[in-house]
C-alpha cells in the first residue's frame, strides 16, 4: 500500500468512527429522554406497557454501560412492582 491509499483507509476508518460516536450519542439521549418521566415520577407504574417499557429502557441502560465510559444511571426495579395494601374498616361503629 501507498501513502495515497493508506490515507484513504484512514479516512473511511475516521468516518466509521465517527457515525459509531453519534449513534452512542443518540442513543444515550434516547434512554435518558424516556427515563426521565420515570425519574420525575410522572409514570403510571400500575400500567403493564409503563413496566413493560422501563424493564425494556433499564436492560438498554446495563448493555450501554457495559460498552461505554459514559454511563446512565439505571431506575431501581422494585417501582416496577405493584404493591396492594390491604384496607382495613376502622372508625366508629355508631
Amino acid at each position: 500500500m501507498n501513502k495515497q491509499e493508506l490515507e484513504q483507509q484512514v479516512e473511511i476508518l475516521q468516518k466509521s468512527n465517527d457515525k459509531m460516536l453519534r449513534f452512542v450519542f443518540d442513543l444515550r439521549k434516547f434512554i435518558d429522554t424516556n427515563l426521565q418521566p420515570f425519574r420525575d415520577g410522572i409514570a403510571d407504574y400500575e400500567d403493564e406497557r409503563n413496566r413493560g417499557i422501563l424493564s425494556v429502557l433499564n436492560c438498554l441502560v446495563e448493555k450501554f454501560n457495559q460498552h461505554s465510559r459514559l454511563k446512565i444511571e439505571p431506575l431501581p426495579q422494585y417501582k416496577c412492582k405493584v404493591i396492594k395494601f390491604r384496607v382495613y374498616k376502622g372508625g366508629n361503629d355508631e
